[in-house]
């Protein structure tokens, strides 16, 4: 089957980092796209995203205040649980409050041996670039000093081509998606950009390889009544998608932390590496937290046109700052531009929950479309 190695590995991600530790490897897990991977291949050890999973969340509410975001409580019940005891390192960045909450429980209740957050700035202003160079320095360090080993510029530059090029097969898998019937549904993509936040890149860039070509070749193809793109918190469930799927829509493209914004923007190989990598993580278009916010609205608006969709769905956390402020400057600059574009919100937690009234507000809105 097409998808076997990417569902084999979504069953149990904990097993691609068992095996890696078997190799007497280390395992460095990281909360949010803008920790740059490239810095922990280089080290030669496993860049590990934590996730979270269906479960009952009872320590992550003593912890944290309940009107911290489910997906943060969540992680933290894994944490707690022993579910990342494998975990040589765990790394991540300010992006919002929910997650520095986060980062202060486990760095205070968790004995994981390296705990790191990186100061992030909201602009990409020059002051800026140089501030998270820096950061990123003493991220390398930080990682020099549990591997016991130098990580040299040549190493970090292989470390970009290998994730570049992972990068550009995922672009390249998403293009296929703005056919009038695609190759590949949203829910099948979102399998497929997950998996790659758990194997070692070079196994994944192998396995981009050979699902491109045969996604071209693939007879199956997937019709709908709507088009439809989602943007919005962190989603990576592709349970979720599947609803939206078998409501009569095709999600067809999607500005998630989970999707595109994990491989849109390459990093330029050439000059000082670090600066690089600074600058390319802290894109605007990559989160709506980046000021100034309109570039990260424009970028929505312009998939949306590229990929032909015919409704947008914002689904936000709850309790999520960030896209739940992000949500009516979209909806009033879609109404300023003109873009006749329908655009619906749905309030979730991070488990799939309620299922029956996503369905019929689903359905309903893809009824309106076509």
């Amino acid at each position: 089957m097409m998808f076997e190695r990417v569902r084999e590995v979504l069953d149990d991600r904990e097993a691609v980092a068992r095996s890696w530790k078997e190799q007497g490897k280390k395992v460095v897990g990281w909360v949010c796209p803008y920790v740059p991977e490239e810095l922990i291949h280089a080290a030669d050890m496993l860049p590990f995203r934590v996730m979270g999973a269906p479960v009952t969340i009872v320590k992550g509410d003593a912890y944290l205040y309940p009107n911290i975001c489910s997906f943060n409580r969540v992680v933290l019940e894994l944490a707690l649980g022993g579910r990342y005891d494998f975990l040589d390192g765990v790394v991540t960045a300010n992006v919002c409050d929910h997650i520095r909450r986060l980062y202060d429980a486990w760095h205070f209740f968790l004995d994981t041996p390296l705990k790191l957050i990186l100061s992030l700035p909201h602009k990409t202003a020059e002051n800026a670039v140089a501030h998270f160079k820096d950061e990123l320095l003493r991220f390398k360090n930080s990682l020099e000093r549990l591997s016991g080993a130098e990580i040299s510029d040549s190493a970090l530059k292989n470390s970009i081509k290998t994730y570049n090029r992972a990068r550009e097969l995922l672009r390249r898998i998403y293009e296929l998606r703005r056919e009038d019937e695609p190759p590949i549904s949203g829910a099948e993509a979102l399998e497929v950009v997950k998996a790659g936040m758990s194997l070692p890149k070079e196994e994944y860039v192998a396995l981009l390889e050979e699902l491109f070509e045969n996604l071209e070749q693939r007879d199956k193809r997937y019709k709908s009544n709507a088009r439809i793109m989602i943007t919005g918190s962190d989603l990576d469930d592709p349970g979720f998608v599947k609803l939206i799927e078998d409501a009569g829509g095709v999600v067809v493209a999607d500005d998630l932390c989970t999707g595109s914004r994990y491989f849109w923007e390459d990093v330029d190989v050439g000059g000082d590496t670090l600066e690089a990598l600074a600058r390319r993580y802290l894109s605007p278009v990559l989160c709506a937290r980046m000021h100034p916010y309109e570039a990260h609205i424009e970028h929505i608006i312009k998939m949306a046109g590229d990929f032909n969709v015919d409704g947008i769905i914002f689904e936000a956390l709850k309790f999520c700052d960030i896209y739940g402020g992000e949500y009516p400057l979209l909806r009033e600059r879609l109404k300023e531009e003109g873009f006749d574009i329908p655009l619906l919100l749905l309030d979730r937690e991070y488990a799939l929950s309620g299922v029956e009234q996503l369905k019929t507000r689903i359905q309903a809105f893809i009824e309106s479309l076509s």
